[in-house]
């Protein structure tokens, strides 16, 4: 063993030990709100250098602020009170084709808020404004005299035995998670608020998570630690693909050692409440989960742990930063050291700005909010036609009130969007119209108030654009024409019969004229004809 190794080995026994024997700490689940170049502590007010994951405040933004976190629409954070801001490089796998996939947490981080003072010492929560950075992006090799770096480790989880390494681990087939715990300073100069490197006005204690602080920081705060986990095991089918199959990972800021991982922590906390969380349940709860902490104000369960009912925001930037990607965004080629990847400039193109973003709960944003087309959204507006809202849909007795008129779009459900239904509507002269599912509805009057629910139902991508939503089989996506129509639609005609499941409605070939064609010769031949809407 190095002499590295074993002084690493020493730091990461003293750093597990006061981690996990000593029942002095509170954690909080926070899952992701954002993958976006933002980064307001070391790049304000620009888009940043590389890509962040980000958790907690929707409030996010270049620019941010304690009071612009304190005010956000909602927060991916346990804790009520907490509207910080954390974020750390997004994961990728490299490939040798030159492309990258990204890599997604396993819900999100664990942030550890750990009291650790010497005796009776006051722990501190951090004040309004506060702000830090915890490891150092451009670092491309390992110095385990470091204490900065010591509180760097990444950990092969669930295999015969857990193997935690200074960097990404090496070799590793990871059954339950590749696994990072990074770990803050809690060692505060008392004055400052921050400081050029965004590190100078913190510092680690003697064991990094315990001992006693420097003298030039004597104010203890909490000690913060992320824990971050992801499903390696999702990725073994690509890692013969990758540019390194003993070791397919990289950051978003292209380093390929893990040494350069480095986290951020904006203070959004409502100071008060995190001081009586610190002082009432810091130590006195053996799990050491806040949902365990009576003092703690908190969000249902599943506002953080599923998706589908979480924190969100819209993006600022028009750039794809998930998925399957030529580059990694910015200008960060992959680097392995030994030598400091350094700061990097480049011609590339600065993708486009979104209008201001918002925040939402769920998987749907707010009608006629801006976004990738990997985050379809629902227009307030196509084709003459304005949104009103998600209602109910109606079945029971559906052809008084309204007509399935799929069939009048060309290529029907397979190429439906929200403006060849509003024209397809206005042609036929529909004054109210809509979709639940890909299929498209003219009515002769608006749905009752009474059936009005929540937009977030309506969460079913327009199979003819990825980036808008075309309601579903629980929520009827409305529209109301904004002015006169060419005709009002009186005459009767056939009504598609329509099986409204999980795979929606069937939808016919049959061109308008033609359905129309058949009408009348239905009439010519029948005696009664079946009145329809």
């Amino acid at each position: 063993m190095t002499p590295n190794m074993r002084a690493y080995a020493a730091g990461l026994l003293c750093l597990l030990f006061s981690t996990q024997l000593v029942s002095a700490f509170i954690r909080e689940g926070c899952s992701i709100v954002a993958r976006e170049r933002i980064d307001p502590i070391v790049d304000p007010g620009n888009i940043a250098g590389h890509v962040h994951t980000i958790m907690g405040s929707s409030a996010i933004g270049p620019d941010a602020t304690y009071a612009s976190l304190r005010a956000g629409g909602c927060s991916s954070c346990q804790a009520l009170d907490d509207k910080s801001a954390y974020w750390v490089p997004t994961l990728y796998m490299a490939l040798k084709n030159g492309s990258f996939i990204s890599a997604l947490p396993q819900g999100g981080v664990r942030v550890y808020w750990m009291k650790r003072g010497m005796g009776k010492e006051k722990v501190h929560a951090f004040p309004e404004g506060f702000r830090m950075v915890a490891g150092t992006s451009t670092l491309r090799t390992y110095n385990a005299s470091a204490l900065e770096q010591r509180a760097i480790q990444w950990g092969c989880v669930g295999g015969k035995k857990d193997t935690f390494t200074p960097g990404f681990p090496t070799n590793a087939h990871c059954p339950l998670s590749l696994r990072l715990m990074l770990s803050f300073p809690s060692c505060w100069d008392g004055k400052n608020l921050d400081s050029a490197d965004h590190k100078s006005h913190m510092a680690y204690p003697a064991n990094i998570g315990t001992g006693k602080c420097p003298a030039s920081h004597p104010v203890r705060t909490a000690a913060i630690m992320y824990e971050i986990n992801w499903n390696q095991q999702a990725f073994e089918n690509y890692r013969s693909l990758a540019l390194k199959p003993s070791q397919p990972w990289v950051l978003a800021n292209g380093d390929g050692t893990g040494y350069g991982m480095h986290g951020d922590f904006l203070n959004g906390w409502d100071v008060p409440a995190l001081q009586k969380i610190i002082d009432v349940c810091g130590a006195s709860i053996s799990s050491g989960e806040i949902s365990e902490c009576k003092v703690a104000r908190q969000q249902p369960a599943a506002n953080v742990w599923n998706p589908a009912h979480g924190c969100h925001k819209t993006p600022l930037y028009n750039e794809t930063t998930s998925g399957m990607l030529a580059k990694l965004p910015g200008c960060n080629p992959v680097t392995y050291g030994p030598i400091s990847a350094g700061n990097k400039t480049c011609s590339a193109t600065v993708p486009a700005t979104f209008k201001t973003p918002v925040g939402y709960y769920g998987l749907v944003p707010p009608p006629g909010s801006p976004g990738l087309t990997t985050n379809p959204a629902i227009l307030t507006n196509a084709s003459g036609y304005n949104y009103v809202g998600a209602f109910s849909p109606i079945w029971s007795g559906r052809t008084s009130i309204q007509r399935d008129i799929t069939s009048s779009i060309a290529g029907g459900r397979a190429k439906i969007t929200t403006a060849k239904c509003m024209s397809a509507c206005a042609k036929l002269g529909y004054k109210y119209c809509g979709m639940t599912g890909n299929t498209c509805w003219g009515n002769k009057q608006a749905y009752p108030t009474s059936k009005k629910i929540s937009y977030d139902a309506c969460s079913v991508p327009c199979l003819g654009s990825a980036s808008e939503m075309c309601g579903s089989v629980k929520c009827y996506q409305m529209y109301a024409a904004t002015g006169a129509l060419a005709s009002t639609n009186t005459t009767s005609s056939s009504t598609t019969t329509a099986t409204h499941s999980s795979s929606s409605v069937a939808a016919s070939s049959m061109k308008a004229s033609q359905l129309m064609k058949k009408h009348l010769k239905s009439q010519r031949s029948r005696k009664h004809r079946r009145a329809t809407a």
